[in-house]
C-alpha cells in the first residue's frame, strides 16, 4: 500500500466524508497523499474513490507507524476528527512516530482553548501545531473550502502551496484562504463564522417565512424573490442555494420538494459554542443567540400523546426536560399546568388584559398578523395555552402568569413594560426582533446648508 516511488507529500488522518474529500481534493491538484483512519475499511473505501476519480495519487495505510513514515519531512498531516477527545487521542497515536519540525494540523471544528493547549503541549515535544478552520461543508471539502489556518507560523509555510491550490478560488480576491494569527485564532474565527452563518439561516428563514405567511408568495415567486436579492448587495451562497431550493420538485410526488420538508434541524461542530464565547466577553451581540435559540427549538420533536379518552395532548419534549418541569407551575399559571398541559405559543405582549385577551380570542383579529417589537431588556415568554380552549381558561392562564411573573423579576412591576399576547398564527422572528434592539433610526436626508 506504499507509495511506487519516494514519498508523499502530505498524511491525512481520519476518513470520514470531509476527511476523504479533502484528500481527494488534496490529489486532485497534485500533491501525493497518504490516508489514515483507525477503522480501516474507510482507508480502502478512500483509495478506491481515488481510483475511480481519476486514479488520484491517495496512498491508504493500515498502520499508523508506516502512515506517518510514508510522508516526506517535515511531514505535515492534517486530522479531520471529532472535536474533543478523539483529537486528542489521534495526536497521542500519531506524535509517537513523529520527529522535531514534523507538523501535525487539526481541521475540525475546536474550541478554541484546547487547541491553544496543544499547541503548548506538541512545542515541548518539539512538534509544531496548527488549528485550521473549514468551511465549505463536504462539496467545500471536495472542490474547493475556505480556510483559516492558525497557530504556528513555521508550520503554516510548509503547506501554504497546498492551501492556495486547494481553497475556493474567487475571482476578484483568489484563493480563500489566509494564516489567520497565533494560538487558536483558527478555530476562533471560524467559531464566529459559523455563528455569523447561522445568524443569516435564520434571517432567511424568517424572510420565508412573512413572504410565504403574511405575503402568500407561491414558490415560483419566492424563487424569484430570492434571486433577484442575489443579484445585488446580498449576493452570497446561502441566498443562492435558497432560491434553487424553491424551484426543486418533489421527484416522488406532487409538489415542491420544500413544502414537505419536516420543520425539524440540528446541530454540530463549534457553533454551540459561540453563546459561551459572547458570555465569557461580556458581548451584547442578539442576532446569534436568538438564532442558536430558534434552532435549539427546531431540533426538539414535537409528539402526541394518547390520554386514556381518546383525545390527544401535544407536548414539546423540552418541557419533559427534569430541569425544567419544577419551574413550569410557577410561570405558566396554575390553571394551564393543573387542567390542560398543551404547550401552545403565547407571547406577552398587551395591556387591559381581560378585554384584549377576550377580543382577541373571540374575534381571531390578532391571527393573522405577524408583528415586529423593539426590545431593549429582558423579555419573557411563557407558553401557555391554545385557542381552543374556552376563553376563560386563557384568561385565567394569562392573568395568573403575568402575575407570577412580575412576583420574581426583579423590582416587580416596575420592570414590567410591556406584555403582547402571541396569538396561534403570529410569527416568530426572533432575529429580526433581536437586530431592532440596537435602536437603529431611519433619518430623512438633510439638505446642503442645513
Amino acid at each position: 500500500m506504499a507509495p511506487p516511488s519516494g514519498l508523499t507529500r502530505i498524511g491525512l488522518a481520519g476518513l470520514a466524508v470531509m476527511g476523504q474529500n479533502l484528500a481527494l481534493n488534496i490529489a486532485e491538484k497534485g500533491f501525493p497523499i497518504s490516508v489514515y483512519n483507525r477503522t480501516t475499511s474507510k482507508v480502502d473505501e478512500t483509495v478506491e474513490r481515488a481510483k475511480l476519480e481519476g486514479d488520484l495519487p491517495v496512498y491508504g495505510f493500515h498502520d499508523p507507524e508506516a502512515f506517518v513514515q510514508s510522508i516526506q519531512k517535515p511531514r505535515v498531516i492534517i486530522m479531520l476528527v471529532k472535536a474533543g477527545a478523539p483529537v486528542d487521542q489521534t495526536i497521542k497515536t500519531l506524535s509517537a512516530f513523529m520527529e522535531k519540525g514534523d507538523c501535525i494540523i487539526d481541521g475540525g471544528n475546536e474550541w478554541y482553548e484546547n487547541t491553544e493547549r496543544r499547541e503548548k503541549a506538541m512545542t515541548e515535544l518539539g512538534l509544531l501545531y496548527l488549528g485550521m478552520g473549514v468551511s465549505g461543508g463536504e462539496e467545500g471539502a471536495r472542490h474547493g473550502p475556505s480556510l483559516m489556518p492558525g497557530g504556528s507560523f513555521e508550520a503554516y509555510k510548509y503547506i501554504e502551496d497546498i492551501l492556495l491550490k486547494v481553497a475556493a478560488q474567487v475571482e476578484d480576491s483568489g484563493p480563500c484562504v489566509t494564516y489567520i494569527g497565533k494560538g487558536g485564532s483558527g478555530n476562533f474565527v471560524k467559531m464566529i463564522h459559523n455563528g455569523i452563518e447561522y445568524g443569516d439561516m435564520q434571517l432567511i428563514a424568517e424572510a420565508y417565512d412573512v413572504l410565504k405567511s403574511v405575503g402568500k408568495l407561491s414558490n415560483e415567486e419566492l424563487q424569484c424573490v430570492f434571486s433577484e436579492w442575489n443579484k445585488g448587495e446580498l449576493l452570497s451562497f446561502l441566498i443562492e442555494i435558497t432560491a434553487d431550493i424553491f424551484g426543486i420538485k418533489d421527484d416522488k410526488g406532487d409538489g415542491h420538494l420544500v413544502d414537505k420538508v419536516l420543520d425539524k434541524t440540528g446541530m454540530k461542530g463549534p457553533s454551540p459554542a459561540s453563546p459561551k464565547m459572547l458570555l465569557l466577553r461580556k458581548s451584547r451581540l442578539r442576532t446569534y443567540p436568538s438564532a442558536r435559540c430558534s434552532r435549539c427549538l427546531s431540533s426538539r420533536r414535537i409528539f402526541v400523546l394518547l390520554t386514556p379518552g381518546g383525545s390527544s395532548v401535544i407536548r414539546m419534549t423540552c418541557f419533559a426536560d427534569k430541569r425544567v418541569i419544577p419551574l413550569l407551575p410557577k410561570l405558566l399559571g396554575k390553571q394551564f399546568f393543573k387542567k390542560k398541559k398543551i404547550p401552545v405559543a403565547l407571547d406577552l405582549k398587551h395591556t387591559n388584559w381581560k378585554e384584549q385577551i377576550e377580543n382577541a380570542c373571540s374575534s381571531g383579529n390578532a391571527c393573522s398578523s405577524g408583528l415586529l417589537y423593539f426590545s431593549t431588556g429582558t423579555c419573557s415568554v411563557v407558553k401557555m395555552g391554545k385557542l381552543s380552549m374556552e376563553r376563560k381558561h386563557i384568561l385565567a392562564n394569562v392573568m395568573a402568569a403575568i402575575n407570577e411573573i412580575a412576583d420574581i423579576v426583579l423590582r416587580k412591576w416596575r420592570n414590567m413594560r410591556y406584555s403582547h399576547l402571541k396569538l396561534l398564527e403570529s410569527l416568530a422572528l426572533p432575529v429580526y426582533q433581536a437586530v431592532p434592539g440596537l435602536r437603529l433610526k431611519i433619518e430623512a436626508p438633510r439638505k446642503m446648508g442645513k
